[in-house]
């Protein structure tokens, strides 16, 4: 049983983040984070084989090890940065500092090549230890709730339903919209025809209305509503844009009269997703105030200067494309206030610095604003914290 606790790291994390200043709390804190890990050949002889159908899954969980924890001893009480001071139990939070130093985390598969697999959305420094991967699946990750479908629907053919019924009318409505990705997504109302938005869309634009403006975050998408914020279409434009697709619905995607009948006599219990009412959260989780970011016009003009080709080794990125995901890491991590517990309450007129892939940045904040006052290489600071 003791050789179990021996482990052996599978590869190494390459990562944006070299130092535990800035680096997100979470990964959905910042989408934008970019990173890799390269199966170590002393794990396989055929790293590469390890990966193989690992691209047919979005998104993949990491273990690894918090390798620069520097406490001797861990509290069974710790105090989240989120509660400003208040002792919980280490067991209710994801702090780092635990009786067994593993972290857990879910990332977005961009691609694979080889024996490396390319992350994005990633809260891991550069140079973890990577204990194991594996796929997220949401049939078995997310919390289910059982639903028995016998007591809604007819059991025999003989007891096939009238197509003039109007509740299978409305059945039939709702079965089209499932085949139909397009009305999933909010875009025609099924009853009036007329625009509606899509549940995700509401919830990022109810977000935005609570915490008063400022640039939030939701997986891909993001808002902008600080008058002082960076306007990325005029500056500096995020070079990873998704591209609408237009799905094309003809007499494939139509759901028949007798398909339907198909489904409802069927008798099987679904597993369908739990809503909020089932799964609960502690409200210090939920209710968390988003800081307005902005950039000087200095900032942004020293900005400018990275590229991902510059001929000045410098300013030449590692592992960002384009200088458009640099400044919306930057904002989705200030937008979060990755200051501790004491930083913010003793260090309120300080300045904070935090780099990301070769860019070091100065901040400074107030009780709402994150303002990025300096942008610099980290080679041009001698003592980057």
């Amino acid at each position: 049983m003791g050789d179990l606790w021996h482990l052996k790291p599978i590869g190494y994390m390459t990562s944006v983040f070299h130092h535990k200043n800035g680096t997100p709390r979470q990964p959905a804190i910042c989408t934008h984070a970019q990173g890799s890990i390269t199966i170590e050949k002393a794990v396989f002889n055929n790293p590469e084989h390890s990966l193989e159908d690992l691209d047919n899954f979005s998104h993949v969980w990491i273990m690894f090890l918090f390798h620069k924890n520097n406490n001797a001893h861990t509290k069974a009480k710790v105090k989240p940065p989120r509660l400003d001071g208040r002792r919980v139990g280490v067991f209710s939070t994801r702090s780092p500092y635990r009786p067994n130093a593993i972290g857990l985390t879910l990332a977005a598969v961009d691609k694979i090549q080889g024996a490396t697999i390319f992350l994005k959305g990633i809260d891991i420094l550069d140079g973890t230890p990577i204990l194991d991967i594996k796929p997220y699946i949401p049939d078995y990750d997310v919390p289910v709730t059982m639903v028995t479908k016998s007591d809604q629907y007819l059991k025999t053919e003989s007891q096939r339903p009238d197509p003039t019924d109007i509740s299978l009318q409305e059945d039939k409505s709702v079965a089209n919209s499932i085949s139909n990705p397009c009305l999933l997504k909010g875009s025609r109302s099924l009853e009036t025809g007329e625009n509606q938005p899509s549940s995700s869309e509401v919830d990022i634009e109810k977000t935005n209305d609570e915490n008063s403006g400022g640039i939030v975050f939701s997986g891909s998408k993001q808002s902008n509503t600080s008058e002082n914020s960076v306007n990325t279409d005029e500056s500096i434009t995020t070079c990873n844009k998704q591209s609408m697709v237009n799905q094309q619905h003809g007499d494939e995607g139509e759901v028949t009269l007798d398909t339907l009948s198909s489904s409802l006599l069927s008798d099987f219990t679904e597993t369908k997703h739990s809503d909020n009412s089932d799964v609960k959260t502690a409200d210090w989780i939920r209710k968390v105030r988003k800081l307005r970011v902005r950039f000087t016009p200095t900032a942004t003009e020293q900005l400018r200067r990275f590229s991902s080709d510059s001929p000045d080794s410098n300013f030449r990125l590692n592992l960002f494309s384009c200088v458009g995901d640099v400044e919306a890491a930057i904002q989705e991590v200030l937008n979060e206030d990755p200051r501790s517990v004491y930083r913010r309450q003793k260090c309120r007129d300080s300045l904070y610095f935090f780099s990301i892939d070769i860019v070091h940045v100065t901040c400074w904040f107030d009780d709402v604003t994150a303002e990025v006052v300096r942008i610099q290489p980290v080679t041009f600071v001698p003592q980057c914290s």
